[in-house]
């Protein structure tokens, strides 16, 4: 007597689309976060190295090696450089409702 084995399969059964789509759109929004965070990080690093840049320029200026236009620059790179690593991370939310509810985040 010999056995036969007959392996399940789902031929019968149709595809669903829903999984892979939402695992699709959880992979997604994970990649933009993290995007999101490198920047936030990379804007960080901006910031410290305009900051080490200023403190440089302002012993130049004490010492006589730099002139105050020179130290101006640095004041300014620095400003720039903080207002680039806070807008990174602000999260920008137009406008969310929930259903029948007047709240909105702006």
């Amino acid at each position: 007597m010999s056995a036969h084995f007959k392996p399940e399969t789902d031929e019968c059964k149709p595809l669903k689309p829903g999984p892979a789509f939402v695992s699709l759109l959880v992979l997604t929004g994970f990649a933009i976060i993290n995007r999101r965070v490198a920047a936030a990080v990379d804007r960080r690093k901006d910031r410290e190295d305009a900051e080490e840049a200023f403190r440089l320029a302002r012993l130049g200026g004490l010492d006589g090696s730099m002139d105050a236009g020179g130290v101006q620059a640095a004041d300014d790179a620095l400003n720039t450089a903080r207002e680039r690593e806070v807008g990174s991370k602000q999260t920008r939310i137009n406008a969310y409702y929930v259903e029948g509810s007047t709240h909105r985040l702006a």
